[in-house]
């Protein structure tokens, strides 16, 4: 069956992605974003950094700001964020 691969995942991979830009890749993030105490960030760059048993765990520089990495959603509820400084309470699956 057909598997759908985020960019984000192919670019990370070291594989390129035809029609999607880094720029559509930092919107993508920055949607992920909304409703969050991190939507003020104005993302210009996007990566996956990678996973655990935790989930995916993403990059997001902000403009003029420092980064954030927004925490694995668990079944897709609102992810929850950590500033560059805090990343390793993500990392580590940590809530508090």
């Amino acid at each position: 069956s057909w598997t759908k691969t985020d960019c984000l995942q192919v670019v990370a991979e070291n594989g390129t992605c035809a029609f999607t830009t880094p720029t559509e890749n930092a919107a993508l993030l920055k949607s992920w974003l909304a409703g969050s105490e991190a939507a003020n960030c104005d993302v210009t760059e996007a990566r996956l950094m990678g996973r655990n048993d935790n989930g995916m765990f993403y990059e997001a520089k902000c403009a003029g700001a420092d980064g954030v990495m927004p925490c694995p959603p668990r079944a897709w509820r609102q992810p929850e964020f950590a500033t560059m400084v805090d990343w390793k309470k993500c990392r580590e699956g940590s809530r508090t």
